[in-house]
């Protein structure tokens, strides 16, 4: 048999000032969009202020489209939820608000022309875009701390169902779907003694919306559903060189380590580009015991074939991500061999394209 060759090659952009809170591809317009978190100040400097700020990019050229700038957000950098995401059914952005709605954007204007999940009782975590099925899912928070999963319908914004996920005192919430059979999942990170663990739920709103418990593994960064697999990558500290991507059988709920690189381990970023290859993070840290801190050794993404447990490509990130490795994301396009990767407390951002010689 021919040797088969897996070739990676990434392209750094230039983004505005501001950390990058999320990013979505739009094959359909051959653009990308960026979300970001900029600092800004009041008249005279008394008060510090941050806004969102909404980016388009050309995908074949690498250059920025537009841009705009959206609600300031009197409450600190963090926003709760920085999700962008792309119907296109409706050809449409959707994204988060500063916390307690969405916004309809125009892809071509940045224009918000409607808005959906408006609830004042609520601050949204994150959100998930079911376009074959025309809904959208909403995970946020009450005043309570409840955790709620609300369905809405993505072409009038219609309030469908609601269901109440278990757990009362958590750090972060994430969500993933399944584009082609509905099913959700969820990961619910908790503080404990020996630190944060995850319970995983996964969820189904046929005939109801409902969810239940998987597994309760480590942190959770990162996860995308890969086929009947939801694919996680955990927050633990990337010395570990056993740790592996997490998949958990959304059949037979059980979990295994199915993606692993044996010198590196892979950490906090995991992605599925164009239904055919896993991406995963896969630099080493280190920990500075004496002074508490913790250092980039290397950066990289490894990919693998899917269902095939051999790395077949590794692409060395020129980016020195310093202590925040833990903030790496992965945004992985599902119809081409593209990925984006970026690190949420800065502007760095780069899109990888895959080139596959078999």
């Amino acid at each position: 048999m021919a040797a088969q060759s897996l070739g990676v090659s990434g392209t750094r952009i230039p983004l505005p000032a501001g950390n990058v809170l999320g990013a979505s591809f739009y094959e359909g317009r051959g653009m990308f969009f960026v979300q970001q978190s900029v600092l800004s100040t009041e008249s005279g400097g008394i008060a510090i202020h941050f806004h969102r700020q909404l980016s388009s990019w050309s995908l074949a050229n690498r250059s920025l489209v537009a841009m705009r700038s959206f609600d300031d957000n009197s409450k600190g950098a963090a926003f709760p939820c920085g999700r962008v995401e792309v119907s296109s059914t409706l050809d449409r952005i959707v994204m988060c608000s500063a916390g307690s709605y969405l916004e309809i954007v125009d892809p071509i204007t940045l224009k918000t022309v409607g808005t959906m999940a408006r609830t004042d009782d609520q601050i949204i975590s994150d959100f998930a875009v079911d376009d074959p099925h025309k809904k959208v899912f909403v995970l946020s928070t009450q005043r309570n701390n409840s955790i709620r999963l609300t369905s809405y319908s993505l072409l009038n914004g219609g309030k469908q169902d609601v269901a109440i996920v278990p757990g009362v005192e958590f750090t972060d919430l994430s969500i993933a779907i399944n584009q082609k059979t509905g099913q959700i999942g969820i990961s619910v990170d908790t503080p404990g003694r020996s630190g944060n663990k995850a319970n995983v739920f996964t969820c189904r709103d046929v005939p109801n919306l409902m969810c239940a418990r998987v597994v309760q593994i480590n942190s959770v960064s990162q996860l995308v559903f890969f086929g009947s697999h939801l694919l996680i990558a955990t927050s633990s500290f990337a010395d570990d060189k056993k740790d592996c991507i997490v998949a958990i059988d959304s059949v037979s709920k059980s979990a295994s380590r199915e993606y692993c690189s044996p010198s590196t381990g892979v950490h906090y970023a995991v992605g599925v580009v164009d239904a055919k290859y896993v991406v995963g993070f896969t630099g080493i840290g280190k920990r500075k015991w004496f002074n508490e801190e913790n250092e980039s050794v290397t950066s990289s993404f490894s990919i693998w074939r899917a269902e095939n447990p051999h790395v077949a490509a590794v692409a060395k990130d020129p980016t020195d991500y310093g202590a925040f490795q833990n903030e790496v994301r992965l945004v992985a396009s599902a119809t081409e061999p593209l990925f984006i990767a970026f690190q949420r407390v800065s502007n760095v951002l780069y899109l990888y394209d895959i080139t596959d010689g078999k």
